[in-house]
């Protein structure tokens, strides 16, 4: 697993760091629209109880984890599965996959609390779905900022 991103270089750390603060912007812009608009009630208590600092640097982690794995899971075998990273629908949908999973991780799991009384504790059918967009969502604009737009060989 550390060999795989030893050997693909930059452009793959690049794509985490890029989520991070992709996951964080997002973050913050679901935090305005709760505060200024009364958008997503149900993330009111979240955003609440923590501060954007905490609330952002814990979405972009996620979202860097999420794509570290997605990135490493997704070329297992690496038998030429150079689908990854890029603007297409199976990368698109494995995006989508892995972090609606990764939302059900975080549900029973409790790594953040306050989301299991507040976004959690809406149906899993929901979340699940929400969780799965919300990948997509970050997905989208980091891929166009570090330009990975076509077939990229992660694989040496």
């Amino acid at each position: 697993m550390i060999s795989f991103f030893v050997n693909t270089g930059l452009s793959v750390w690049l794509l985490v760091a890029v989520v991070f603060l992709v996951t964080s912007l997002w973050d913050n812009l679901l935090r305005f629209s709760v505060r200024y608009f009364g958008w997503f009630p149900v993330m009111k208590p979240y955003f609440d109880a923590h501060g954007a600092f905490y609330a952002s640097f814990a979405a972009g982690i996620t979202g860097a984890i999420t794509t570290a794995l997605i990135l490493v899971l997704a070329t297992a075998g690496c038998g030429g599965a150079g689908l990854m990273p890029q603007l297409s629908v199976p990368f698109l949908a494995w995006t989508a996959l892995f972090s609606a999973v990764v939302g059900l991780v975080m549900r029973y799991t409790q790594v953040f609390p306050p989301l299991g009384t507040t976004y959690y504790a809406q149906p899993v059918a929901t979340t699940f779905a929400l969780d799965g967009l919300s990948g997509v969502m970050v997905m989208v604009p980091a891929i166009a900022i570090t330009g990975n737009y076509q077939r990229t060989q992660l694989c040496q």
